[in-house]
């Protein structure tokens, strides 16, 4: 489905392939999702909204005006972190602010809580031209005739097509993308949970806590398209 039409004449492509499935650590029950109001850029939506209450690394940080949440998978040094602006932040001013550093300070910053999750399933799939990306990276020879592809054929060749399909689909059993370090932390009993609702549009990531790295980044705007 990636590739439309006959594949013929092409003699170099590039192609990203990635594919991961993760289940979460501490799976959601199918019977608590529940048809829960969205508030989207223009309007509000219903959508089904799964709903856990554990202990989950979290913090509030005051640099992106956030809920920071990480939902961890199991047997992994991945999670899925949420970023969830507060009444004070949108959604723009989020990406803008979510630097390295700020990201990794929030993640370093979580200690384990006592939550009450509700977060929407959602699948996106969206398919995405690479080229204007790696020209502004500097590539820019390798998709013109005049492209040296020496090192590894003598025909006259260039890159005319880099694709990406990204699918990614978040459900009640863990996550599912195309394209859990343990916390030695204490606790933190409350007499009532923490709520942690992403009814708004959220940043959302899958993140390697052993390379401090950011492996997939979305920004969640209606979970119905």
């Amino acid at each position: 489905e990636l590739l439309s039409g006959s594949l013929e004449d092409v003699k170099l492509l590039l192609l990203s392939v990635v594919y991961m499935r993760g289940e979460w650590e501490d799976i959601f029950d199918e019977k608590d999702t529940r048809e829960h109001n969205f508030h989207a850029k223009d309007n509000t939506k219903q959508v089904n909204m799964m709903y856990l209450n554990t202990g989950l690394s979290y913090v509030e940080s005051s640099n992106l005006e956030s809920q920071v949440l990480s939902l961890p998978y199991k047997d992994s040094p991945l999670s899925f972190l949420v970023f969830l602006p507060k009444a004070s932040q949108t959604v723009d001013g989020l990406i803008s602010s979510l630097s390295s550093d700020n990201i990794k300070e929030a993640v370093d910053s979580m200690t384990i809580r006592d939550v009450e999750l509700r977060l929407p399933k959602f699948k996106i799939e969206k398919e995405i031209d690479l080229i204007p990306m790696l020209k502004e990276l500097g590539a820019e020879e390798v998709f013109t005739t005049q492209a040296d592809m020496s090192g590894f054929t003598n025909e006259d060749l260039y890159v005319n097509k880099a694709l990406q399909k990204v699918i990614l689909e978040v459900d009640e059993k863990g996550t599912t993308a195309a394209a859990t370090t343990a916390i030695d932390a204490a606790f933190t009993s409350l007499r009532y949970p923490q709520k942690f609702t992403a009814d708004h549009p959220f940043v959302y990531m899958i993140y390697d806590r052993v390379s401090a790295m950011p492996l997939f980044v979305g920004v969640m705007m209606d979970p119905t398209m």
